[in-house]
């Protein structure tokens, strides 16, 4: 009997570790996910393969764009996906120079948007065709609006978490 007990419990304890793995990237569809450090700072990637524990493997940020140069950071504040689609909300922050006499760094934060649509084959596709071609933005709240309108995307931003 006490045998028992201590399998079931093993199982428990494994399973709850092998769970708590495997979703630490939330996954978005069609090989993206949102990925980032369960806090703050979260990207969008594109994996070329995931493999049966839930690894991620090749992957390419797609929000923020790789190759992007300047003094800048951003990361992924909301989103919402369907089938379909995905809306994402970003923080942008462009930084300024320092402020001296109060010692802290003048930065701006913009808020960008973006649209990724779905429809396309994750297995025969790359970071390069979705950036080029399934990425709408950035957008400013405006544009971005109007273009889930004229879209018809019925999603709401969610805090990412």
């Amino acid at each position: 009997m006490e045998k028992r007990i201590l399998l079931i419990v093993f199982i428990f304890i494994q399973s709850c570790i092998f769970y708590s793995c495997t979703n630490f990237n939330n996954d978005l569809g069609n090989n993206l996910y949102l990925w980032g450090d369960n806090n703050k700072y979260y990207q969008m990637v594109f994996c070329d393969d995931v493999n049966i524990l839930g690894d991620l493997k090749g992957c390419t940020k797609i929000i923020p764009k790789d190759g992007e140069i300047g003094d800048f950071s951003e990361y992924i504040n909301n989103y919402a996906k369907n089938d379909e689609w995905i809306i994402l909300e970003t923080n942008y922050i462009k930084y300024g120079k320092q402020n001296y006499d109060i010692n802290l760094p003048i930065d701006t934060i913009f808020k960008r948007y973006w649209i990724v649509d779905k429809g396309f084959n994750s297995k025969v596709t790359t970071s390069k065709t979705i950036i080029d071609s399934k990425l709408i933005g950035p957008l400013n709240y405006v544009e971005f609006s109007n273009l889930l309108k004229v879209k018809n995307i019925k999603l709401h931003l969610k805090k990412a978490d």
